[in-house]
């Protein structure tokens, strides 16, 4: 996905809401518009305030700033912000900024930023614990789980549970054993978070592929049950389970492999042969949400009434669900974000259209941000296709691999177990390897 680099100016002269308004008044339109996908105006807003009242802005107002900055501005713009504010804001403030500034590059998948900030926090703040949970995430990012389990230690555990952030500091030790193939280890941190929280339900599909890693089959079934279990009653009945359609498929599948490497065909053909019935039925139903040239048309259709955020998320609800069901939360949380930019552009230009008898400043104005809508709007258009194109290879490499699965049923029942489940298993992985596979399993 791409990140908007500013091109023009954004600092054409905004009136401030009058000598009798309070602070209050800035921060409360600010962040109106900021739930409004109105993110030029809450710049603006806060720019105002910083100017008349920096004092009061650095105090109260930098987080909406930023929350504006993170959305209109590139990787290097927000960096200079960042770094900007945290010259100018008070000693208490400094760890608060480097937190949502390191947070901000983390979730973007830059781990040079979000360290150059993360490491900027007081050791003695309340954001300390947090930032260790998050430099450990940059860490792994960067493939160095040694120096992510480093930061989480468990003598540090009293100071974690302090701020409510034990099941983040188990889900965190867990991934990194994980990274580190100490599967036994990764299972223990994950057990420990309890079911009540909000992040178990993302620990059950991975426990039960560590299960399956270390070939405990049992154990790896019961959990499998829980995440179809889960998905199955999704809506019907209360869960903190959150079981994406992709977890749910990709257990049945992991299931219904477990049934073949185990030797029992007659229920692993049954599995397989479910699977594909069910999962040609989910793809029919979402043939109106993969289909990108449908989707762009849709979007454009609707680009008409930007000034209304409902009906824009309406007209893009099932695609978006789809990304997030197929590919996480951030995935479509992104794609979320460019439409509400989308937004925030259309309004811009409406603004700019009034002010252009200001003079040459808003004529250049105007212009600027109708071509950077434009611009941004392709690359938005680019983006969504690339990733629907995404969702229907891996659409493919799971109706593949149920083929090969039932395959793989035959052959074992022809040969009459001359082969071993390890030389199955061995195949299996060396065949799949050879297509485009999406789903990582």
């Amino acid at each position: 996905m791409y990140r908007l680099f500013l091109s023009v100016l954004i600092g054409i002269a905004l009136p401030s809401l009058g000598r009798a308004a309070t602070v209050k008044d800035y921060i409360n339109n600010a962040e109106a518009a900021l739930f409004g996908g109105d993110y030029y105006r809450a710049y603006r807003t806060l720019s105002v305030l910083e100017k008349e009242k920096p004092k009061e802005f650095l105090s109260l107002g930098t987080e909406p700033y930023l929350n504006s900055v993170f959305v209109l501005m590139g990787a290097e713009e927000v960096r200079d912000e960042c770094e900007r504010i945290l010259r100018e804001v008070s000693q208490k403030g400094k760890s608060k900024v480097a937190y949502l500034c390191g947070h901000h590059y983390l979730r973007h998948r830059n781990p040079g930023y979000a360290k150059l900030f993360l490491n900027k926090i007081d050791p003695n703040s309340g954001f300390a614990w947090p930032g260790y949970i998050l430099k450990a995430s940059v860490f792994m990012l960067e493939n160095a789980p040694d120096q992510a389990l480093a930061l989480l230690q468990k003598k540090d555990i009293p100071q974690f549970k302090k701020f409510d952030l034990l099941p983040h500091y188990y889900l965190t030790r867990g991934r990194a054993l994980t990274q580190q193939s100490r599967w036994e280890l990764a299972v223990q941190e994950f057990q420990n978070i309890p079911v009540e929280s909000g992040l178990y339900g993302e620990t059950v599909m991975e426990t039960a592929w560590l299960f399956y890693k270390q070939r405990k089959y049992e154990s790896a079934r019961v959990f499998l049950d829980v995440v179809i279990g889960g998905y199955q009653t999704k809506g019907r009945e209360s869960t903190s389970l959150k079981i994406s359609t992709l977890q749910f498929f990709q257990s049945r599948y992991l299931k219904a492999y477990i049934s073949l490497v185990e030797g029992r065909t007659e229920a692993a053909v049954q599995d397989f042969l479910e699977l594909k019935s069910d999962f040609s039925r989910f793809q029919k139903d979402q043939e109106k949400n993969v289909d990108a040239v449908a989707v762009i048309g849709k979007v454009r259709q609707e680009s008409k009434v930007w000034g209304d955020m409902n009906q824009v998320e309406k007209s893009m609800a099932g695609v978006l669900e789809l990304i997030s069901d197929w590919y996480g939360h951030d995935e479509a949380e992104k794609a979320r974000r460019d439409l509400i930019l989308q937004m925030s552009l259309m309004k811009e230009i409406a603004r700019a259209s009034e002010i252009q008898a200001a003079g040459v400043e808003g004529v250049k104005h105007h212009q600027g941000i109708v071509k950077l809508q434009s611009e941004s709007w392709e690359l938005f258009m680019k983006s969504i296709n690339k990733t629907l194109i995404k969702v229907a290879k891996s659409f493919k490499a799971l109706q593949l691999k149920t083929d090969v699965g039932r395959l793989e049923v035959i052959w074992l029942g022809r040969s009459q177990g001359a082969r071993s489940v390890d030389e199955v298993v061995d195949n299996y992985g060396a065949t799949i390897r050879e297509f485009d596979d999406f789903l990582g399993l």
